[in-house]
């Protein structure tokens, strides 16, 4: 059954050029002023883990070049799947917490978690979003 609908699978980051269709969005920080964070101090082997990403990204037509005021800092996570040997898997990973911090909450509430699986109940299937970064 998966076969006949592959090609709405991705399989590379080509295949997530097309962005997702739906609202505009805005991170409300009130009147605060941009926050700049420096880089993390890391190991070459990180940093060239991360360059390559980043070019991959912007190649792919998933992240572009921004002149905003505001800026984060990435780095490189490491980690094994429990119950597995080899070496760990690398992500990028970027810090938000002191942009998160200035961030004024959203007033929505939480929507009923029983309620979501009730709905649920009626579908068969289930797909993950961007199983390949693991977004």
């Amino acid at each position: 059954m998966l076969l006949d609908v592959a090609e709405v699978f991705a399989t590379s980051l080509i295949d997530l050029r097309e962005p997702a269709k739906g609202e505009k969005f805005k991170i409300d920080t009130g009147s605060s002023a941009p926050i700049k964070c420096r880089a993390f101090r890391m190991a070459w082997i990180a940093a060239e883990f991360l360059r390559k990403t980043i070019i991959g990204q912007l190649e792919a037509g998933i992240v572009r070049p921004s002149c905003s005021p505001w800026s984060s800092a990435a780095f490189v996570a490491y980690s094994r799947p429990y119950g597995t040997t080899g070496p760990p898997k690398e992500r990028k990973v970027i810090d938000y917490r002191p942009i998160n911090h200035v961030t004024r909450a959203d007033v929505y509430p939480i929507p009923d978690v029983p309620e979501l699986l009730e709905w649920l109940s009626a579908y068969a299937l289930f797909g993950a979003v961007d199983r390949k970064a693991g977004y």
